[in-house]
């Protein structure tokens, strides 16, 4: 369990990282992106595991394949969502 909680750290530490400085090209405070990033994060994992157990409960489509579904579903979601409320603030400059 810590190796996994360790990994996610540091995977959504380097996601949110390469987010705000080459995909977004954000110049906002990062402690509030920060913020909002985790919040986003939090969210979509909830709306993937609803996702997956829908697929797999209702359509009987296996995990792996539910999973593969789910995130590509939501994949559009997460790059909006980054880019409208995560990276976009204008009034937050440094």
């Amino acid at each position: 369990l810590p190796c996994i909680i360790i990994a996610r750290i540091a995977a959504g530490t380097f996601n949110f990282l390469c987010g705000k400085l080459w995909v977004f090209k954000s110049r906002n405070k990062t402690s509030g992106e920060a913020g909002r990033y985790v919040t986003l994060v939090v969210l979509l994992m909830l709306i993937c595991y609803r996702f997956i157990s829908g697929l797999v409960r209702l359509l009987g489509v296996g995990v792996y394949v539910a999973k593969v579904l789910a995130e590509g579903m939501l994949f559009p979601l997460s790059f909006a969502a980054q880019n409208q409320f995560v990276y976009n603030r204008r009034d937050e400059r440094r």
